[in-house]
This record gives C-alpha cells, structure tokens and sequence, in this order.
C-alpha cells in the first residue's frame, strides 16, 4: 500500500498560496465492519486539515486557506489488538478561508 500520501503542495488543487503553515489530523471515525460480531475489517476515517498562506490575489493580507481532506482505511486484523493497513484513499472535502490577525 503506497503511504504516506504525497505532501499537500504537491496533491491539493484549488486557490490557494504555495507555503504550507500548518496540518493536523484527527481519528473522525472507526468501526468493525459487521458490527458487534468478532470480524477480520475494521475502517477508519480521518480529517486531515492543511492551512495555506492565502494566494497572490487574496483580498485580506491576514486571511489563510484552509484545505479539509477525509482519508479512508481499511484494515485487515492479524492478531488480537493488531491491525495492518491495507487500502485508503483521501479526498478534497472542503475549501475555506480562515481569517486571523497578529
């Protein structure tokens, strides 16, 4: 399975500045596939935010970009408590401008 995705300068389209400021991520959701009963899948999804200095034409010299990716996996249970990824797929979900001030 190719991981770790490219960097976000490199992957992430849409109006924005080229220097990347900050990302984060955070587990949105996980979950046996079947439900209660014992099974071998499990999913997970994740909500990657990268923020961007705003591009060239931004109307606010503070403003940033932000760009929200939701990142599937499923993983394949080896063991007890062990788990291997085993395909995932990320996705542009939002575009927004944060405005900040220093």
């Amino acid at each position: 399975m190719p991981y770790p995705a490219d960097p976000p300068n490199d992957r992430l389209q849409g109006p924005r500045g080229d220097t990347l400021i900050s990302t984060r991520c955070h587990v949105a959701a996980f979950e046996n596939i079947g439900g209660t009963r014992a099974t071998k899948w499990s999913t997970a999804r994740y909500e990657w935010v990268s923020v961007f200095t705003p591009d060239a034409d931004a109307m606010d010299k503070y403003a940033n970009e932000s760009v929200t990716e939701d990142e599937a996996v499923l993983f394949e249970l080896r063991s007890p408590g062990m788990v291997r990824p085993v395909w995932h797929a990320r996705i542009d979900t939002i575009w927004g401008l944060v405005v900040g001030y220093v």
